[in-house]
Order: structure tokens, then C-alpha cells, then sequence
């Protein structure tokens, strides 16, 4: 997998509902689920890959609902290096970007920021 380019990362999507808008002080049992969609252009050497990730709290009622989308883009000479590429290394490139979006987006709601642990893309069937 020689010669992948990483040509950037944008937020396709990012919706947060906070329910009851009281105040929440302590952390909460989180629930996240990931999708991963790769498009691969063979003709134009240019890998797509779209890492979303929904989170809910495990608590009755919720006390919040968050979905986000990035879109990561990459070349690579070869496009049978970006398919492989797309399998495990595209999304893990772009969870410290979603990491970073969900941390932030719960500090700024007025809760503890939700800190992702790392995530194991080798092991995890998304």
C-alpha cells in the first residue's frame, strides 16, 4: 500500500439531541454504534470513505442522541492498494477526527464530554 495520499477530511452530517435539557453531572453509559461506506473510483485513483457513528446513552429516558458523519478523502496510485486500504486503514484514519467532534460536541452541551476509547478497525465487524 505504497503512495496513499491523504487529500482531506469534512463533517458530512452532525445531529445532537439533549433530553431533559437539565443539568447532567456525572458521566453516562454509552452506546455507539459505526457504519463504514467506501467508494472507490478505480478510473481516477480516489477513495471515498464515509465513517458514522451513532451514540445514545444507555439510560431511560436518554439523555442524549448523537449521529455523525465525516467524509475522508485519498489517491493512491494503485487501486487495488486503495481497496485494501478502504478496509481497515481508511476508518481508522478518520476516528480521531469523530472522536474529537463527539468529545467537544458533549463538553459543549453542558455534560462530561464523552471520550472515545480507541477502536481496533482489525477486529471490529463494522
Amino acid at each position: 500500500m505504497n503512495n496513499i495520499r491523504y487529500k482531506g477530511v469534512r463533517l458530512l452530517k452532525l445531529n445532537f439531541i439533549l433530553n431533559p435539557p437539565g443539568e447532567i453531572k456525572s458521566t453516562c453509559n454509552v452506546s455507539v454504534k459505526f457504519n463504514v461506506e467506501n467508494r472507490l473510483d478505480k478510473d481516477n485513483r480516489r477513495l471515498t470513505t464515509i465513517l458514522t457513528g451513532n451514540l445514545k446513552t444507555q439510560t431511560e429516558p436518554e439523555v442524549f442522541v448523537l449521529e455523525v458523519s465525516i467524509e475522508g478523502i485519498f489517491e493512491g496510485d494503485n487501486p487495488e492498494d486503495l481497496e485494501k486500504f478502504s478496509q481497515v486503514h481508511a476508518p481508522a484514519h478518520l476516528f480521531p477526527f469523530m472522536r474529537e467532534i463527539i468529545a467537544n460536541t458533549t463538553m459543549r452541551a453542558g455534560i462530561p464530554p464523552v471520550l472515545l476509547p480507541p477502536v481496533n478497525f482489525m477486529e471490529k465487524k463494522l
